[in-house]
């Protein structure tokens, strides 16, 4: 009697529960729409841009991105109407909302540059405005119905040296075959990669980070059926192993490692294969080389992209990470760094 009497009482409970059940749908939260700032600047940039756009709520619905004709695309979260000024306390430079053009590529038939869409954005020629290593520079963004936002940098005095960054490389081989056609022809495939990772000394008795990628270049030679012969460019951008992981940007800071030798994550670039099938062919006029960009960063630069890429990473039970911010008032990155380039030729 008592076993009937508790479920009685729990039904009556679910099905109270169920009847005083309402859903909400206006929910009021606070909400105050703040600027979104980012720029990086360096001494070896021709061209500085600003992001300028508006925070988007957590909760509610965000317009997506319009893409237009020739790739142009329209977000929403924009600012079209902002002010932004750059100042290293001498000088000062103000720009508005300008357009450059952006080409989708090469003509094939031509050998030249297709112009696409024009994007919209705000530019600073550094021919005008010239950025210097060692100086600090203040960046204020304004716009109606925001609040002023403002961040500053100082550009790394110090800079790399090619002849000091030590190329560490080696050839892997990979072989494997497989079979194909009605005959079950065995076509053998031997592969030549190399690995290369980066080996630099670190600057004494300063806090630095760094920032490391590479891009694989390769040239062929192009004669369209009636015109010039031309050589056409295509780039990879390559990642870096870590463990399992794969990052395009390699960062790295000398943290308990003052004045010691640092040494980036290793990339793999294809070189070669050779095989038995009759119908495969590499290109003898091709040209191969890969450039290492290596920035020594501040730590705003090292701060946002190291914790924007972590944010973004493909791991859903991944613990949450807060993205890197300096911009007073509003949120965003305003960092610098100074660049070396190193070139290995591989073919």
């Amino acid at each position: 009697m008592k076993t009937i009497t508790k479920i009685i009482i729990a039904s009556i409970s679910i099905f109270g529960l169920n009847a005083c059940t309402k859903v909400v749908e206006d929910i009021s939260l606070p909400y105050e729409e703040r600027l979104v700032v980012t720029s990086f600047i360096a001494p070896q940039d021709s061209l500085i841009e600003i992001k300028v756009s508006k925070t988007s709520p957590s909760i509610g619905v965000v317009p997506n991105i319009i893409y237009g004709q020739n790739g142009q695309f329209n977000d929403p979260q924009a600012i079209q109407n902002a002010t932004v000024t750059l100042s290293d306390g001498t000088r000062t430079t103000i720009t508005k909302l300008s357009s450059i053009k952006v080409f989708n590529g090469i003509d094939y038939t031509t050998g030249k540059q297709v112009a696409g869409a024009e994007k919209k954005g705000y530019f600073i020629n550094t021919k005008d405005f010239p950025i210097m290593a060692g100086k600090t520079y203040t960046l204020t963004v304004t716009a109606p119905n925001f609040k002023d936002v403002s961040a500053t940098c100082t550009v790394p005095q110090n800079r790399l040296i090619t002849k000091d960054i030590e190329v560490i490389a080696n050839d892997k081989i990979n072989s494997y075959t497989y079979t194909s056609g009605p005959s079950s022809t065995l076509t053998k495939v031997e592969q030549i990669t190399k690995v290369v990772a980066l080996k630099f000394k670190d600057f004494v008795g300063e806090e630095n980070f760094y920032a490391i990628s590479a891009f694989n270049y390769v040239t062929s030679k192009v004669k369209p059926p009636s015109g010039k012969e031309f050589i056409i460019t295509n780039v990879q951008s390559l990642g870096f192993e870590k463990g399992s992981n794969f990052g395009y940007t390699n960062y790295l800071t000398d943290y308990k490692q003052d004045g010691q030798f640092m040494v980036t994550d290793k990339t793999s670039i294809f070189l070669s294969s050779s095989t038995n099938d009759p119908n495969y062919k590499e290109d003898p006029d091709q040209k191969k080389y890969v450039e290492f960009f290596v920035a020594n960063a501040d730590k705003n630069y090292y701060e946002y992209n190291r914790t924007a890429s972590i944010r973004n990473g493909d791991n859903p039970f991944s613990e949450p990470v807060l993205t890197f911010s300096n911009i007073k008032n509003g949120l965003g990155a305003f960092g610098a760094y100074n660049m070396t380039v190193v070139r290995l030729i591989l073919k």
